[in-house]
């Protein structure tokens, strides 16, 4: 959320949004349908990565947020 103000005075607030990209769900599903897991790994927060995984079609379990690069890397290497 981003507050604003006007001569100092809260005049209101805008809410950002990550949306998926076009075709992911499906994607999701694709990789599904082969019987793969399929996680999201992300430095967002666990609200907005929420968000997008479900609209996605990913289960909370398989959500990892707000990590650092160095985690992601260590996420990444877990499945190799």
């Amino acid at each position: 959320m981003v507050w604003v103000a006007v001569d100092g005075a809260t005049a209101g607030m805008v809410a950002l949004a990550d949306e998926p990209r076009a075709g992911a769900a499906a994607a999701v599903g694709a990789l599904h349908g082969m019987r793969l897991c399929v996680a999201m790994i992300t430095g967002d927060n666990a609200g907005a990565a929420a968000t997008v995984a479900a609209a996605v079609g990913l289960v909370p379990e398989h959500v990892h947020a707000a990590l650092l690069p160095a985690d992601k890397l260590a996420k990444v290497q877990l499945c190799v």
